[in-house]
């Protein structure tokens, strides 16, 4: 989970972990990137928004492929699609949420995600 709101982190997070999902907070995009090489073995998907400090999400999900080509990258993101579309090459990703969105949809978004091939 990279982003750099607390408070979305936060209800996030708990929301990860009522679902049962083990999760790794990071509050930008270079301190995401770091944690995910450190961990990148126990991560089945990135939830990544878009404006952050530091590193943008353009920038992080760019350096995430670097690292791993299959990484699933779901954008959490104010932007509307065609918006996204201009900043990263949507067919690349695996999910996109349009904040502010609510939990159910965060559900729905990773069940999709997880049970992709």
């Amino acid at each position: 989970l990279i982003d750099d709101d607390d408070l979305v982190r936060a209800v996030v997070a708990t929301r990860l972990k009522s679902l049962g999902c083990y999760y790794v907070e990071a509050g930008n995009g270079e301190e995401g990137l770091e944690r995910y090489r450190q961990e990148k073995s126990a991560i089945d998907v990135v939830i990544l928004d878009m404006s952050m400090p530091v590193m943008d999400g353009a920038e992080c999900f760019e350096q995430l492929r670097k690292i791993n080509p299959a990484v699933k990258v779901i954008l959490s993101s104010g932007y509307s699609e065609r918006d996204l579309v201009e900043r990263v090459d949507s067919t690349l990703l695996s999910g996109h949420l349009h904040k502010p969105y609510e939990m159910d949809a965060l559900k729905r978004v990773l069940n999709k995600v997880l049970n992709q091939g």
